[in-house]
């Protein structure tokens, strides 16, 4: 953990499976701007290899998430894009939206504008591009990322409390 931001996590958040693969890898989670925050909800747990880095915006996970190994989060592009202006930060850094319930699979990247629902399942792999907006129970796979299914609503636990 490191940088100049703010972190909000629940004493039930949990980051790192002994079981599983990269056990003695860490994860990099970084709130690199005093305007930046990353927020993690109760009972949340991340997989080995984690990286997390706002710059700016915000990155929060609901309650209750299961993510799997090295998932990659980015509130911002890191860099502008344009080639003259490439070496200067990313000035339109947008939030990371994970609701509750959600499960993540291996390998997945979430970049900047990111807003996934409540009960969704993200497919191992998946690169969800700036901007995708999942509805709550979508089952999103793919890159670039898209809506493929939906979870049923029978599977899908009470909203936590608040």
């Amino acid at each position: 953990f490191k940088g100049g931001g703010r972190f909000r996590f629940s004493n039930q958040t949990v980051f790192g499976v002994p079981r599983s693969p990269g056990a003695y890898a860490c994860s990099y989670i970084e709130s690199r701007t005093p305007e930046s925050l990353i927020e993690i909800g109760r009972g949340t747990v991340f997989n080995n290899r984690a990286t997390l880095i706002s710059e700016g915006a915000a990155i929060r996970f609901g309650q209750d998430c299961l993510i799997g190994p090295e998932l990659l989060v980015l509130d911002s592009n890191s860099h502008e894009l344009a080639p003259a202006r490439r070496r200067e930060p990313d000035r339109q850094p947008r939030e990371v939206r994970v609701g509750h319930n959600v499960f993540i699979g291996a390998r997945v990247t979430l970049l900047k504008g990111v807003e996934i629902g409540d009960g969704c399942i993200v497919s191992a792999g998946a690169v969800v591009t700036p901007g995708f907006k999942a509805p709550p129970l979508s089952i999103v796979a793919g890159n670039p990322a898209r809506v493929i299914g939906s979870v049923p609503q029978d599977e899908m636990p009470p909203a936590p409390a608040a």
